[in-house]
């Protein structure tokens, strides 16, 4: 099998609600590095978490598709200030990454959520630059960004706590912590 197939079949058996370790030492071997499948097994979030932080996950999706929401408005509000290039770039940095970010997080996909901190992140530091001494007229996105960087760390932090920032987490003899 290829590594995508063991992968995928590693995410669905632990969907199906067999338990990590148990998925983990099926596939062990079969994928390098081992870290790839750890991490695909560790992304499918617990039931139980999903039922208990499902709130805060959609307000975290609704807040990217407020965004994205917004932006598209601004983009087409500005349609003619725009050549064609600049136009297929707003709309896919500005709607379509929001609304796939949103897409990965009402799935409850591990995987999505390290990557949407540091993107939002760079953002941040992105409008902090382009601020040039005018922090009042950024504000109000520094705010919004504020508030969805602080959902998606509460939310990977509460559904998914045996990940960290670079991957599953270890104990201290090397194994994986489930």
């Amino acid at each position: 099998m290829k590594r995508s197939a063991i992968l995928k079949a590693a995410i669905t058996a632990r969907r199906a609600g067999k338990p990590a370790e148990e998925v983990y030492k099926i596939y062990q071997g079969q994928v390098r590095p081992d870290s790839a499948l750890a991490m695909a097994i560790a992304s499918v979030a617990d039931p139980e978490r999903k039922r208990r932080y499902a709130i805060l996950n959609h307000l975290l999706v609704a807040l990217l598709v407020f965004v994205a929401v917004i932006k598209a408005l601004s983009v087409f509000a500005m349609f003619s200030d725009f050549s064609a290039g600049l136009l297929a770039g707003a709309v896919v940095l500005g709607v379509i990454v929001p609304l796939a970010f949103a897409f990965g997080i009402a799935r409850f996909d591990g995987r999505v959520y390290t990557v949407l901190l540091f993107l939002l992140l760079l953002n941040a530091l992105n409008i902090l630059l382009r601020a040039e001494g005018n922090w009042l007229s950024v504000l109000p996105d520094l705010v919004l960004l504020a508030a969805i960087i602080a959902l998606a760390f509460v939310a990977k932090a509460k559904i998914f706590p045996n990940v960290g920032p670079l991957g599953v987490k270890r104990s201290a003899d090397g194994s994986y912590i489930w």
